[in-house]
């Protein structure tokens, strides 16, 4: 019996992306762009469920044992409503979120701080429109893959890296969780 390793929501998602969102996918230019246009009139994760789409997108996520997580149905909503707005897909590392790097590039920085710092403080249910506003600056380009993992691990780890990498560090700091040796005094 071969042992399958479970996909990630980052290969769940970057998959479901280019299947309905991607305008050179299989469903065509037509209708990724009057997904797109739905998407753009959200104003609640939960409203995200009147697409078929996003149906599409937690069956897929259920199958692979996410739906059983403590992740409620309003991070899948807000996934699909999300990255059904992202226009082109642009690939990043594991580790760092393009968006957040995105975000803080330039001078002023493409998002001001401000606005950035009301989207890191928001909670997942009030997350859609801070976001949508935030990733129109950065014209709808990032990894879908990583932003949908980032939305469905929301949390202060997540909330951390993207304050990190929004201020210009691209790496995380390495944290011992040894004790330093005790130097006698």
């Amino acid at each position: 019996m071969a042992d399958t390793a479970k996909p990630s929501v980052a290969a769940i998602a970057s998959q479901w992306w280019r299947q309905f969102c991607d305008p050179e996918g299989p469903v065509g230019h037509g209708s990724a762009r009057a997904f797109r246009a739905a998407c753009r009139r959200l104003r609640t994760p939960a409203e995200a469920y009147t697409l078929e789409q996003t149906a599409a997108l937690h069956r897929i996520l259920a199958a692979e044992g996410y739906g059983q997580s403590d992740r409620p149905y309003d991070r899948v909503g807000l996934i699909a409503g999300l990255l059904g707005q992202v226009e082109r897909f642009e690939a990043d590392s594991h580790e760092k979120s393009l968006a957040a790097v995105r975000m803080g590039r330039g001078d002023p920085p493409t998002v001001s701080p401000m606005r950035f710092q009301k989207l890191i403080r928001s909670d997942v249910r009030d997350l859609m429109t801070p976001l949508r506003r935030a990733l129109s600056q950065i014209e709808f380009k990032c990894s879908p893959g990583r932003l949908a993992s980032d939305l469905f691990y929301w949390g202060d780890d997540v909330k951390a890296r993207w304050c990190l990498q929004y201020y210009g560090d691209t790496q995380l700091p390495q944290i011992s969780t040894t004790a330093p040796e005790e130097t006698p005094a």
